[in-house]
């Protein structure tokens, strides 16, 4: 009777004078997945390029800016104190002229000097309202107390207080530098270096377009979502961007 004899090691059974067979080896299968990761990659590829066509996802219309809207340099330059301005080519002190030639305390409606100054500053369209009749150099207060031209924001808060108050506070005007004054200086800008004094309103201004891209959520006045739940395709997926044809306003209501 034939001995046999089992091999503790991987299980194997032999019989004296059978050859034994070596287990499978492990670079075989290695081997199997090389050679079909190529043809896998060619197939999804033929996939991608002629499969089903993709979804067409909306982009909003690029608007052009121009840089000059962006500019942060202050849109007027200041007069220095004391003040000076160019006549007949030499650049003259206020004083140096009305010292010699008298001031009519009421401004009439065409000025002889000063030409280009347009008075459209509502009621105030006296040069005397803000400017010292005895000092033409300096500023005058309603009291009468003379402020440099250095000081304008003085000079603007006896009308414009409110307006004052939010301008120390940082609401109203332009700020430049850091908002973090511990990373550097911060310079907020005056009255003058934006409004013209004798006519501070703006011209009409136009609003640089603002951000719309697929990330951002759906306001109220245009749909409604879950809380809580964010999908940065929410826009494209409730049909926001699709224009919206004249039978869907035909039953708004308008208040």
């Amino acid at each position: 009777m034939l001995r046999e004899v089992f091999s503790r090691k991987r299980g194997v059974v032999t019989r004296p004078g059978s050859p034994i067979s070596p287990p499978p080896s492990r670079g075989s299968a290695d081997s199997l997945v090389a050679y079909l990761i190529g043809p896998l990659f060619v197939v999804l590829a033929a996939w991608f390029v002629l499969g089903p066509e993709t979804a067409s996802i909306p982009f909003s219309e690029r608007v052009a800016v121009n840089p000059a809207d962006l500019a942060t340099a202050p849109m007027r330059e200041t007069m220095a104190d004391p003040p000076t301005m160019m006549v007949a080519g030499f650049e003259k002190k206020c004083r140096e002229c009305h010292t010699l030639f008298g001031s009519n305390p009421d401004t009439p409606l065409r000025l002889n000097q000063h030409a280009n100054i347009v008075q459209a500053h509502g009621m105030n369209d006296r040069c005397f309202n803000c400017h010292d009749q005895e000092s033409h150099d300096t500023l005058v207060l309603a009291g009468g107390q003379r402020v440099p031209f250095s000081e304008t924001p003085l000079l603007c808060a006896k009308c414009h207080g409110t307006t004052y108050r939010d301008w120390q506070a940082g609401i109203h005007g332009r700020a430049l530098g850091y908002w973090d004054e511990t990373r550097g200086e911060r310079i907020r800008l005056e009255c003058t270096q934006c409004h013209d004094p004798h006519a501070p309103a703006f011209d009409p201004m136009t609003a640089l377009a603002g951000p719309n891209t697929l990330r951002m959520s759906v306001t109220k006045s245009e749909g409604t979502h879950e809380a809580g739940k964010h999908n940065p395709l929410r826009r494209w997926s409730s049909g926001l961007d699709e224009p919206a044809s004249p039978a869907d306003h035909s039953g708004e209501e308008h208040h």
